[in-house]
């Protein structure tokens, strides 16, 4: 039976539209194109002009074995100092804006509201100026991972201070840079920070506080957005007029057989990641599937209260409601298999209780191993979650180690994921307007270092310029943005 309903499931993840032709839809008038990039991976000067250390400066540093090369991001792509060769190489796109993140220790050094360096805020004026001036609109994360070093001394967001300084931070940013930046991130995938740093990075090298520490980040982050969120929507959106939500991670799990407790399992795991951080925010609370895991499981191991924080009332009250959109990364694709009955260590992960696993089905032409069809259902999920609201996709691209300036495998890629954002608009009736390339250009990719390729245009690492050269996809690119079409370009 399993094998049968694999096959099964196979055949629907391979339903690549250009093997059945693609639709004939085009992308409505008002719809924006973009790309992305992140501070640690494009920054470097990482101790420049009064920048503090971050999180990700002291992880490379001290423990060089977690990335995937060894090397640090001290430089990265050197943007700090070479934005404006960069900007005039996005506009050269035609992209109707640039997403960026901003430094948390480069405007604050400490974290703290007490030391302002106004070198960075200069370098952030600066940058977003020059996004406006080449026909750009400036969209800005808050947070992407690089929490300052002199917080996370002390707790980063397990510490309850945290959500305060964040909202402190957020307030400076709001103030400095909301007359030009209408479009705010608070947070880029809480879920990516709170496992990916905690489980599987830092659990390699440090003792960790697993099964606790993941859900009191998870629960200080939502605070903390939800906080930054009522601050703007009070003081800076009657004048400023502008959008504030998170951007969260979506894994699309699929039962790996047609039992009901591997369907169980793939909803148990969906709701471990996606509706983690949505549900609070979207529907009030957390959901009832991750209350009554973890609660199930502290009982299990004689504990007198569940690992799972709880919001009072009035925190419920207060989180909820706080967006404008909900932006959407959807990068991956598993198999669910369920393990309810193993024993197993507190984590994270090891609450879902869930076998993740991958196969051939599945389109391995990225490293996020995924399918257009299941990339699909993941928007409409998220829409249906939120009930129509608008649907930003944040972050979506293409992943490989090795690749050349004629980067077909990228272009192949972006028609037939971006055919599926097309049906998603056309048939399913979901409101996008937005899609997000990520990334930009190539750079030092957190703990993938400097293998992942990522980018629309490439960056000679061995040279000691840094070179860009836009790749092939950059033109693609330019040709969907330009007919709103993904049928008249010839590979």
């Amino acid at each position: 039976m399993k094998i049968e309903y694999l096959l099964t499931v196979a055949s629907i993840c391979l339903q690549f539209r250009t093997g059945f032709g693609l639709s004939n839809y085009t992308f409505p008038s008002g719809f924006k194109f973009g790309a992305a990039t992140a501070a640690y991976p494009v920054e470097g000067a990482w101790n420049v002009d009064g920048k503090g250390p971050s999180l990700w400066d002291n992880i490379t540093h001290a423990f060089p074995s977690v990335i995937a090369d060894g090397k640090v991001g001290d430089v990265a792509i050197d943007a700090y100092h070479r934005y404006t060769e960069d900007i005039p190489l996005f506009a050269d796109i035609g992209l109707n804006f640039y997403k960026f993140s901003i430094s948390w220790p480069r405007i604050l050094p400490k974290g703290t509201i007490d030391s302002i360096n106004q070198k960075g805020i200069d370098y952030y004026n600066n940058l977003i100026n020059l996004i406006i001036s080449k026909g750009l609109e400036p969209q800005a994360v808050a947070f992407n991972f690089d929490i300052p070093w002199e917080l996370e001394k002390v707790g980063g967001f397990t510490n309850a201070s945290t959500v305060q300084h964040f909202v402190n931070y957020t307030d400076l940013l709001f103030k400095t840079f909301g007359d030009r930046v209408k479009f705010w991130i608070t947070v880029n995938e809480g879920h990516a920070f709170c496992k990916l740093i905690v489980d599987d990075i830092l659990a390699r090298v440090i003792t960790q506080n697993l099964g606790f520490k993941e859900y009191q980040c998870a629960h200080n982050v939502i605070k903390a957005h939800a906080a930054a969120y009522r601050n703007y929507e009070k003081n800076y959106k009657p004048t400023q007029k502008g959008k504030v939500g998170m951007s969260y991670s979506i894994y699309w799990y699929l039962p790996a057989t047609n039992t009901q407790a591997d369907q169980n399992a793939a909803d148990r795991a969906r709701a471990f990641v996606f509706e983690w951080f949505a549900h609070p925010i979207i529907k009030g609370n957390y959901p009832q599937i991750l209350i009554d895991q973890v609660g199930n499981l502290s009982k299990q191991e004689g504990r007198n209260a569940s690992r799972l924080p709880q919001f009072t009332a009035a925190e419920i009250s207060n989180i909820k409601g706080t967006y404008d959109f909900v932006g959407v990364n959807a990068f991956r694709t598993f198999f669910a298999t369920d393990r309810s009955g193993q024993n197993l260590s507190a984590s994270l992960q090891n609450d879902i209780r869930v076998t993740e696993t991958t196969n051939s089905s599945l389109d391995t032409s990225s490293v996020y191993i995924s399918s257009p069809k299941t990339f699909k259902d993941s928007i409409v999920y998220a829409s249906n979650y939120c009930n129509g609201c608008e649907i930003i996709l944040t972050e979506h691209g293409f992943n490989t180690r090795n690749e050349t300036l004629n980067d077909t495998a990228r272009m192949t890629f972006m028609q037939n994921y971006m055919d599926e954002v097309l049906i998603a608009i056309n048939e399913d009736k979901v409101n996008i307007t937005a899609y997000t390339m990520w990334s930009a250009i190539d750079f030092f990719y957190f703990n993938f270092g400097e293998t992942a390729k990522l980018g629309l245009i490439h960056v000679d690492f061995t040279s000691s310029n840094l070179t860009r050269t836009p790749k092939r996809s950059s033109q693609y690119y330019k040709n969907i943005i330009q007919t709103r079409s993904l049928t008249k370009f010839n590979f």
